[in-house]
């Protein structure tokens, strides 16, 4: 499970920002659940936790290909 937080036998802060980001949504969604409450800003609330993700994910990848390989050579070699 661990390794997805790594990149490059490193670990990535990009990774962890979206697996945190998926947590919370996921604890929160269980929680609110579980619980019957709800959450005025639930929307805005998922929408910034998948959006930290996705914006990672992506920020990543342009930090590999852009700052972390030669030029003309794909990321990870």
């Amino acid at each position: 499970m661990t390794e997805i937080l790594h990149r490059l036998a490193n670990t990535s802060a990009t990774h962890l920002i979206a697996v945190t980001g998926y947590l919370a949504y996921l604890i929160v969604s269980i929680y609110l659940c579980t619980t019957g409450n709800s959450f005025q800003y639930y929307s805005e609330f998922a929408a910034l936790t998948a959006g930290s993700g996705t914006l990672a994910a992506i920020g990543g990848r342009y930090i590999d290909s852009a700052l972390n390989s030669p030029k003309g050579e794909p990321p990870g070699k």
